[in-house]
């Protein structure tokens, strides 16, 4: 959670904290839920260059900073304060400053509206609707449980701080756990595997595409998406889900798709070239060839997801 200024005359790189204040080693911290600043995704400077805007995705926020790059306010385009909420929320994600007047745009991604800031009181004077189909109920309020900070112990974190846009920060982190226990999975035989709560380092994997998908993790000791509930508390340093709240949150993520893959046809066909070496001469190997004495890639990889 942080910006980085670059000075292009010297070249210097200084990275700048939004949170410099927050004590992570308190949580819950309702003082810093207060007035954090997660998730930044976009930068604007006032035209005289004075002072710079900072869109926070993750708290509903703007941050203000001075030219050093200083936090000197905050700007709530949610609601304020310390309490999460991910159904209604905003989810600013890109800014634009006017040429003329002090007046600041912020694109709100999750509610689909446009904010208009007046920059000398730091208040929402507008909010523009955009035109945009209805989204499912599901998808509409449980996205907000991917993104909202304010569910973590103290307003820095969201389950889209790996899963950037519910895909992957491509960073591995050792999550493990040395009180943790032993975990019982089945494998594809049908034997059973202890694993050890220590995992080691592992790379964040993408949400994209999980239904139907499961058991999940890297060593499959997810048994469902509901099994990830103790991630709110035991991870993010707050509280699990409400039940009806963990409902919606897997609904949403189990709506998740991967983009159209470019190599099928347009039809979703597997293409026949070039000849001997096609998906579609592929098909019958993942499907049919063992590449040990009795495993074929698909006994764990099934069709079609």
């Amino acid at each position: 959670n942080r910006v980085t200024k670059i000075d292009l005359a010297t070249a210097a790189v200084t990275p700048i904290d939004l949170n410099p204040s927050i004590a992570y080693g308190a949580l819950p911290d309702l003082a810093a839920l207060a007035i954090s600043l997660a998730q930044p995704t976009d930068v604007e400077f006032t035209p005289d260059g004075s002072l710079a805007y900072v869109a926070a995705l993750g708290t509903d926020r703007i941050g203000v900073l001075a030219p050093d790059g200083s936090v000197i306010a905050r700007i709530d385009v949610g609601t304020p304060g310390t309490t999460a909420t991910p159904r209604t929320k905003r989810g600013p994600r890109a800014l634009a400053h006017h040429r003329t007047q002090p007046l600041l745009y912020v694109v709100e991604r999750l509610a689909n509206a446009l904010d208009v800031v007046d920059t000398v009181t730091r208040t929402v004077i507008a909010r523009i609707p955009r035109d945009n189909p209805p989204l499912p109920r599901t998808v509409a309020e449980g996205r907000g449980f991917l993104y909202d900070a304010k569910l973590s112990g103290n307003g820095t974190m969201s389950c889209a701080s790996c899963h950037i846009d519910g895909t992957t920060d491509n960073v591995a982190w050792d999550l493990g756990d040395p009180a943790g226990t032993l975990t019982r999975v089945i494998d594809v035989f049908g034997q059973p595997i202890d694993l050890h709560p220590m995992k080691g380092p592992m790379l964040t994997q993408t949400l994209q595409g999980l239904d139907a998908t499961q058991p999940f993790h890297w060593r499959g000791d997810r048994p469902d998406l509901n099994a990830f509930k103790p991630a709110f508390d035991e991870l993010m340093g707050r509280t699990p889900l409400a039940p009806l709240e963990l409902v919606d949150f897997v609904a949403f993520m189990e709506s998740v798709r991967y983009m159209p893959n470019p190599r099928l046809n347009l039809d979703r066909s597997l293409p026949t070239t070039p000849v001997g070496a096609s998906a579609a001469e592929g098909l019958p190997l993942f499907t049919t060839t063992p590449f040990t004495s009795c495993v074929r890639c698909i006994d764990c990889h099934s069709l079609t997801t």
